[in-house]
């Protein structure tokens, strides 16, 4: 990839991950202002029920593969960590995504565990590694199958944004802070 493209790419990503922010900010205040710990379990506990979505005949794997994505995005804002192509690792063949996803998953809810009973452990950086290894996983299976999985994500938050009653009001501040 040129560094063109890496510009754009990384370009594309903070503004999907700015995006997120004020989504969450401003559609799920409830969540966005749960103390730290029971945010990112919260969020875990949304990827946990991804996997299940994904062992199941009842949900287009595209589309939970977005959601999870969504809620990836939302746990390393949580944690304010940044997401660029140079912290990811994206498989080039994403073969077997599901047991993958299920085993980061997992590992994220070790986290969120091991936070409860203070454990000696370094929490914030196995949550920022695992979630951005989900992250690689999803990013490479729509790169191998070349789906537009920022598209999907924007068509994804407005669907949830409209099904506010404050919509109209909402999104009028959420675009003015999306073009600062």
């Amino acid at each position: 990839m040129t560094d063109r493209n890496k510009t754009y790419a990384n370009n594309r990503l903070i503004g999907i991950q700015r995006r997120q922010l004020m989504h969450d900010e401003l559609f799920h205040r409830d969540i966005a202002r749960l103390p730290t710990k029971d945010r990112l379990t919260h969020l875990v506990l949304h990827c946990s029920k991804y996997c299940g979505y994904l062992y199941s005949s009842l949900s287009k794997k595209e589309d939970v593969l977005v959601d999870f994505t969504i809620v990836t995005i939302s746990i390393l804002n949580t944690l304010n960590s940044k997401i660029t192509l140079e912290t990811l690792d994206i498989p080039l063949v994403p073969e077997g995504i599901e047991k993958s996803l299920v085993i980061q998953t997992g590992r994220l809810a070790s986290a969120c565990e091991r936070i409860d009973h203070l454990e000696d452990w370094s929490y914030k950086e196995r949550i920022i590694a695992e979630s951005r290894t989900i992250l690689g996983i999803i990013f490479g299976y729509f790169d191998h199958h070349n789906l537009d999985l920022f598209a999907m994500i924007s068509y994804r938050l407005e669907g949830v944004q409209k099904k506010s009653i404050f919509y109209k009001d909402l999104i009028e501040i959420y675009n003015a802070l999306l073009a600062q």
